[in-house]
C-alpha cells in the first residue's frame, strides 16, 4: 500500500515535556476548538484550527485540504492534527511556490 499524507498514532507515543510556549492567538483558536492550550501534545502538531487561524482558511477548509493530502496530517486518538514540522515546511514549499509563478 502507497504511503499517504495520513498517518495514525496513539497519543501516549508522544514525547512529555513542558507546556509549548503559543502565540495569543493560537491559544485562542486551540480554546475555542474545545482544547487545553497546555497539552504537550501542542508543541508537536498544528490543531486544525491554528493552521485555519494562520491560513485565514475556515476550519472545514482546512478538514477539505487534509482529506484530498493537501496538507499532511495525522490522528490523535479521534482528531485529526497536523505536524508542526510538516506544516511548517509545506507551508514554506507552499510559499516558495507562489513566490515563484509572480515573480
Amino acid at each position: 500500500m502507497p504511503p499517504t499524507a495520513r498517518t495514525t498514532i496513539s497519543p501516549n507515543a508522544l514525547p512529555a515535556g513542558p507546556p509549548p510556549v503559543l502565540s495569543e492567538d493560537a491559544t485562542k483558536a486551540l480554546v475555542a476548538a474545545g482544547l487545553d492550550p497546555a497539552d504537550v501534545r501542542w508543541a508537536f502538531v498544528v490543531p486544525v484550527a491554528e493552521a485555519a487561524l494562520r491560513l485565514g482558511l475556515s476550519t472545514p477548509s482546512v478538514y477539505g485540504a487534509i482529506l484530498r493530502n493537501q496538507i499532511p496530517s495525522l490522528k490523535l486518538g479521534r482528531r485529526r492534527t497536523i505536524p508542526r514540522e510538516a506544516f511548517e515546511k509545506w507551508l514554506k514549499d507552499a510559499t516558495a511556490r507562489n513566490e515563484g509563478m509572480f515573480a
